[in-house]
């Protein structure tokens, strides 16, 4: 097995994810080689590097797993036609990846979602009565979720995503409950496999990543 590992990218308050030296999977006893590719926001670049390290290693399939390498890559395949890459066109891909488009999109379906104030400033938390406590999310990406119990909490909040990101986040209701991960294939809208997961514990505690988690089935 070949692995790749991208670049260090810093996250929300500093935790790092799988990027770099530290990537946990560049420790596997299965990976024979790991080699490192640059950071997946420079499109030009990072294109030619998997293109290079493909051809030099014989790939005729490339399958992203990271959420930058997958829309870099996604956006290319027209680019990069001479290898498979089995992922959604860009235009489907981009609304996934982002939780404002996503959330639009259902509400346009009419399934449930919290209830969710978008904001184009900060000057905008001044127009909306909240109700305390309150989970503001980052656009893109995971990991970037801080639940806020007052007023100066939740402008604070606001503060760092949009630092972090360039980008206001979502402020959402708290729905308190059992965490559950939903999981799926699709080719073209139709299902062909489905994986769950209950959380057991989460981090933060008051609900986010799983740390640990149950396979199950809530149908």
């Amino acid at each position: 097995m070949n692995v790749y590992c991208g670049t260090e990218e810093r996250g929300v308050e500093g935790r790092r994810e799988s990027f770099g030296p530290d990537a946990i999977s560049a420790y596997s006893r299965y990976a024979r080689q790991v080699i490192y590719y640059p950071d997946p926001s420079n499109t030009e670049t990072f294109e030619r590097h998997i293109v290079h390290v493909s051809r030099k290693l014989g790939f005729r399939v490339i399958i992203p797993v990271a959420q930058r390498a997958t829309i870099t890559l996604s956006k290319g395949k027209e680019r990069l036609k001479q290898f498979i890459i089995p992922v959604a066109d860009y235009k489907s891909l981009s609304i996934g990846a982002s939780k404002k488009q996503t959330i639009q999109l259902a509400e346009d379906l009419k399934i449930p979602t919290p209830n969710t104030t978008t904001i184009a400033s900060s000057s905008d938390l001044h127009k909306h009565t909240f109700k305390f406590p309150l989970v503001v999310k980052g656009v893109f990406g995971r990991g970037l979720v801080n639940y806020v119990r007052n007023n100066q909490e939740l402008k604070k909040s606001v503060a760092t995503l949009y630092e972090l990101q360039g980008e206001y986040p979502l402020v959402q209701e708290y729905i308190q409950g059992p965490g559950y991960g939903f999981f799926a294939l699709f080719n073209k809208g139709s299902p062909r496999a489905i994986f769950m997961h209950r959380r057991i514990r989460e981090l933060p505690s008051t609900g986010g990543m799983s740390t640990c988690a149950e396979s199950v089935y809530e149908p």
